[in-house]
């Protein structure tokens, strides 16, 4: 318990001007402190300062960010998934774009403040306002969330959501990403119900993040969530993630799934590799896998997620519209692995009726 219940606020703004007058707002505030004002946007983009900006996160451990997003393009988006991939707080945008609520949503901010231009005093005061009841509903959110999360609130609903075995012959789903994809996935979990198959998932993360990442799908799923190691059995009702530097692919032995967590080359330029973990899946699932590739940049996957699809899996893709980097899936797409193509937001439903056969 933190003695000092203050929102703990992370302000990141490339403007002197505007970071002086966030400060001056914010610090008159008695429920808010301000942890951090930092300019150093590129330092979360910069491989070789990852560790000492998540180690500044957790000396820090702020409630809420507050980041100022110039332009909807990529190359600002990915920054802030590398943030949010730090520390999954709520982060707020501030912003002269507008944002639709879906876009808000999908970018991964928990709102969007407009941005006046600057030295309009009157709409800068309004702005502040807005800015600060934002701020405040989103450590609120994210503390009862914290403290006590109602798993089935947003849950997709099946006919039987406490049993263990499942109306079809799916035992695997097996899910990778990259770029994005730790909002994506998050979203995905989010919204199964509580009686799925084993889960696997291979993210691409930074070394060190994976354990991280574990327990942010804990908080946000109704199925517990771990980090893999070698030789787990894969349960009902639990999702794996892929170790830092280390492939996770599976073995049958009899019934059931054991996990190999391992060391090697990279594949497709990564490790963990999408594509291990698919084509293992392929190899000792066959039919009785859901694969599903999210947003990321290259191809990593593509092949592996074919080879699911050519030994009878369900493959899904994620949609060009709502990738933040649509590499990945476009890869899978081009080459006929994915069997349907669809927008996040349906993606979990997708899934779970291929589970309990709908």
């Amino acid at each position: 318990m933190r003695e000092d219940n203050r929102i703990r606020l992370f302000i990141l703004d490339r403007s002197p001007q505007m970071m002086v007058k966030l400060l001056s707002f914010f610090e008159k505030k008695t429920d808010i402190i301000v942890v951090e004002a930092n300019q150093d946007v590129h330092a979360f983009m910069d491989e070789s300062r990852r560790f000492e900006m998540k180690e500044l996160m957790d000396e820090l451990r702020p409630d809420v960010i507050i980041v100022d997003l110039r332009h909807p393009i990529k190359s600002e988006l990915l920054w802030i998934s590398k943030i949010k991939e730090m520390t999954f707080v709520p982060v707020v945008a501030f912003t002269s774009i507008e944002l639709s609520k879906k876009e808000t949503a999908d970018f991964g901010f928990n709102y969007a403040v407009h941005r006046p231009e600057f030295g309009d005093l009157d709409a800068e005061s309004k702005a502040m306002n807005v800015l600060l009841y934002h701020v405040r509903n989103a450590a609120r959110a994210d503390r009862a969330l914290e403290s006590s999360f109602d798993k089935d609130a947003f849950r997709i609903k099946t006919p039987s959501p406490t049993i263990t075995t499942h109306s079809s012959d799916t035992r695997l789903v097996a899910i990778g990403a990259s770029a994005g994809g730790t909002e994506a996935i998050s979203k995905v979990v989010s919204a199964f119900p509580a009686n799925m198959p084993g889960i696997l998932i291979v993210q691409h993360i930074t070394k060190g993040f994976a354990e991280v990442f574990a327990q942010h799908l804990r908080k946000v799923s109704a199925i517990p969530a771990k980090v893999a190691s070698d030789g787990d059995i894969v349960g009902p009702n639990m999702m794996y993630v892929a170790p830092d530097e280390k492939h996770m692919e599976i073995r049958r032995s009899g019934t059931k799934y054991i996990i190999r967590c391992r060391s090697g080359e990279r594949i497709s330029g990564h490790i963990p590799s999408v594509n291990a973990m698919f084509t293992s899946v392929a190899k000792h699932a066959g039919a009785a896998a859901v694969g599903a590739i999210l947003t990321g940049m290259g191809k990593d996957g593509a092949e592996g997620l074919l080879e699911m699809r050519r030994a009878g899996a369900y493959t899904i893709g994620q949609d060009e519209a709502s990738c933040l980097v649509y590499g990945m899936p476009r890869a899978a797409y081009e080459m006929d692995a994915v069997q349907t193509q669809l927008p996040l937001d349906d993606i979990a439903r997708e899934i779970v009726s291929k589970v309990h056969g709908k």
